[in-house]
């Protein structure tokens, strides 16, 4: 038995792990009466301090992003529902904070960075688990965060970061029922095939997108250009997730050679089944398992297929549930396309949006169950009941 897998460390870890979960259950409290101003301030000090500090500019992008979430509205304290009873009792639905929220990752650190806008902005304490190899990067960006955060009135422990050393403290963190509120499990699938089975903690379930555009008979070929680089040239980890597009067979001629000259300029490799090839002898030949894989940015697949039905079968086969869209300018086939297809966004006519921080999310949740789609603030809270009785409570 190795020393990794004694008793004695194994206990120490499990030690760690519960004390971390201690302090962040105490910050959670504090943040849950913590005000807006302070939050935002807490946003504010963060961003500052990447800038002043951080020697990439990853980092100083994720401070303007923490900047933008400091300016958006608050949604604690938000009131959804409200209605009165007949004895007079008024009820209030409130937004409040889910508490402890732990975020898996194997993406570099400063990518979760830009999740800390959204969690803190809704009062819940953050804590932290790195892929082993990214744990000393993540420590650094973290202490960074937390010396920002004592300067505020939100506490240090609001963010902190699990070791990593010990494989265990996935273990302990994901079992953690009752003390950790919510999982995020921002991993690889090998990793996330692990997690879910195993975790008792709530989690949202985060895949990475397998996106869709369907070019109709009667699609505007300047747009489907546009939106095509639109969704191949954003940023890496932007949400844009279309990599396969579907051609109607009317247009394929016309449009596929007008497609292509625009890839090639923006350097994005393209491969098409049989009937896109023979338009474009250039491009690679699609495996016949390349079509439910997630692909790098750059890397586009294209088919031919035979209208309508048939996209939305290939759709229906291959998606995750993530994001599609339809160029058309028949409206029966804009609703049929959004009535039949099962995605958290559906689209028409335009590209996925970018001009917010929630549509830039790093989380995007392709679970059927709620919360589904890009998580912002509201999607990161949750909610209680307060009732309020417009008279006297009896004695006795």
């Amino acid at each position: 038995m190795t020393a990794a897998w004694t008793p004695r460390v194994q206990a120490r870890t499990f030690d760690e792990v519960t004390a971390a979960i201690r302090r962040s259950r105490a910050a959670a409290g504090q943040l849950r009466v913590a005000d807006r101003a302070e939050r935002d301030r807490a946003l504010l000090a963060i961003a500052d301090a990447l800038e002043s500090r951080a020697t990439e500019s990853a980092p100083r992008a994720s401070a303007a992003e923490l900047r933008e979430w400091a300016g958006t509205a608050d949604p604690l304290g938000q009131t959804p529902r409200q209605e009165q009873r007949r004895d007079g009792a008024r009820l209030r639905q409130l937004r409040v904070p889910i508490g402890v929220i732990a975020v898996l990752f194997d993406d570099a650190p400063h990518h979760v960075l830009r999740l800390l806008g959204p969690l803190l902005k809704t009062g819940n304490a953050v804590l932290l688990r790195a892929a082993r190899h990214h744990h000393a990067a993540a420590e650094t960006l973290v202490d960074v965060v937390r010396d920002a955060l004592a300067t505020t009135r939100v506490p240090p422990d609001a963010v902190q970061l699990i070791s990593s050393e010990q494989r265990s403290s996935l273990r302990y963190l994901i079992t953690a029922r009752g003390d950790v509120d919510l999982l995020v499990p921002l991993v690889g699938p090998g990793l996330r095939a692990t997690i879910i089975p195993e975790a008792t903690v709530p989690l949202i379930e985060v895949a990475p997108g397998k996106g869709h555009l369907y070019l109709d008979a009667t699609a505007d070929p300047q747009l489907a250009e546009d939106i095509v680089l639109h969704c191949q040239t954003q940023p890496t980890g932007s949400g844009l997730t279309i990599d396969t597009v579907l051609v109607h067979p009317d247009i394929a001629a016309a449009l596929l050679p007008r497609l292509g000259s625009a890839l090639r300029r923006a350097h994005i490799h393209v491969r098409g089944d049989k009937a896109a090839s023979a338009v474009m002898p250039d491009w690679g030949q699609v495996e016949d398992g390349d079509w439910a894989t997630v692909h790098q940015q750059g890397q586009l697949l294209v088919a031919v297929t035979p209208g309508l039905d048939a996209a939305i079968a290939h759709i229906e086969h291959n998606g995750s549930g993530h994001t599609e869209v339809i160029i058309t300018d028949d409206g029966q086939h804009a609703r049929e396309f959004c009535s039949r297809v099962d995605a958290a966004t559906v689209l028409v006519n335009t590209a996925p949006a970018t001009d917010t921080p929630q549509h830039r999310s790093l989380v995007y949740s392709t679970q059927r169950l709620a919360p589904r789609g890009p998580l912002g603030p509201t999607e990161l809270t949750t909610t209680k009941w307060i009732t309020n009785l417009d008279r006297d409570i009896p004695h006795g």
